[in-house]
């Protein structure tokens, strides 16, 4: 990226001031990997594991068959919002403004902007509980700490929110593979039970569930980040376009690795539970 023409024409003292006004193609330079990176740390949220937990009862195949189905329906709108973004370089709600008008694309920003609201409150209140567990201390510091990361991230803008997610993922990747070393080597995992199904499978609903969950959930975002992306050209390489069209789906694929996941650990639970341990799982 070069910096100075980015911090020229994007920002202004540090600070994200472009708002929605189109990206300036010289500060359009985000590779497939960057964006990539930034859908596979979006994915890492509070919400993306629960699906684990919701599906248990499916059993393991039978979530993972949904989740694939569910990836194969996101892939169409996820890939060309991922696309849109490198065509037009602008929010996807700003885009909409050409088909459903200035005051409902308005209107669907507005509450859009509570959505949004409401997800910093969810990943706040869960990145302080777990701090709080680790530290020993009191979830109200670690409250104000994250929320004041949070906005001090957005104010700064996507520059800044690339650079925190790129160097994050390390510690994610490490911490995910110490929690899977843990639940395996020191707690019995029953994958008899983890692949029985014990309620019945209801495909739409489910189906539903993971999208709403994960790909969908983020699809009108995605052009949010791929307005900052190398522009499309007429003689760019198909390999080279399908690599940042599919850049997002990790959004959506991952959920299979987290669900996997959260089943060990609703298992581990109940481990601790009949050892007389609490944990709100």
């Amino acid at each position: 990226m070069n910096e100075d023409v980015f911090d020229t024409q994007v920002t202004e003292k540090h600070l994200e001031v472009i708002g929605v006004n189109p990206i300036p193609k010289e500060s359009r330079t985000h590779s497939p990997g960057k964006i990539f990176n930034f859908w596979a740390m979006a994915s890492a949220s509070a919400t993306t594991p629960l699906i684990g937990l919701l599906l248990a009862g499916t059993g393991l195949w039978n979530m993972v068959l949904v989740i694939t189905i569910a990836l194969v329906i996101g892939i169409i709108p996820a890939g060309l919002f991922s696309n849109m973004g490198r065509q037009i370089p602008l929010s996807a709600l700003v885009v909409s403004r050409k088909t459903y008008g200035y005051w409902t694309s308005n209107g669907l920003s507005l509450l859009y902007t509570f959505v949004n609201l409401g997800w910093f409150g969810v990943n706040d209140a869960t990145g302080g509980e777990i701090l709080a567990l680790l530290t020993h201390s009191s979830p109200v510091i670690w409250f104000i700490v994250i929320g004041i990361l949070q906005i001090l991230l957005v104010m700064f803008g996507l520059k800044w929110l690339e650079y925190f997610y790129r160097y994050t993922s390390i510690l994610l990747i490490v911490v995910y593979a110490i929690l899977t070393y843990y639940l395996i080597t020191l707690f019995h995992v029953n994958f008899g039970a983890l692949t029985a199904q014990t309620v019945p499978i209801n495909w739409g609903i489910d189906i539903n569930l993971v999208l709403a969950f994960s790909i969908l959930s983020w699809t009108y975002k995605i052009s949010t980040a791929t307005r900052f992306a190398k522009p499309e050209t007429r003689n760019e390489k198909n390999g080279q376009n399908c690599i940042f069209y599919s850049s997002p789906y990790w959004n959506n694929s991952s959920c299979i690795f987290n669900g996997h996941n959260r089943l060990r650990i609703k298992y581990l639970c109940r481990e601790l539970e009949s050892c007389g341990s609490f944990i709100p799982c």
